[in-house]
């Protein structure tokens, strides 16, 4: 993932390993975090059920990268209405 980062520096990775690509029936995909792209840490976060990193490995996808905007930042949109409280 330190690759793909260095490659693109404002996106997130969702990648598989070997048993991925190997179609392990169990295999997971590894996700990139902030803290770990910032830092360098080699943990990455797991998403391991149902097999999604051999599915992956099936179609001979090895990552995805997904950059953009941040829609969190500035005010929430005029459509979104605060719902009073019933106590």
């Amino acid at each position: 993932m330190q690759v793909l980062h260095q490659r693109f520096p404002d996106a997130h990775f969702a990648a598989i390993g070997p048993a991925g690509e190997h179609r392990v029936r169990y295999a997971a995909i590894a996700l990139s975090t902030a803290l770990q792209l910032r830092t360098g840490d080699p943990k990455p976060r797991f998403c391991g059920r149902g097999g999604f990193g051999a599915v992956m490995g099936s179609k001979n996808l090895l990552a995805i990268v997904a950059e953009g905007d941040d829609p969190r930042p500035g005010p929430p949109s005029p459509r979104l209405k605060v719902k009073p409280s019933s106590r």
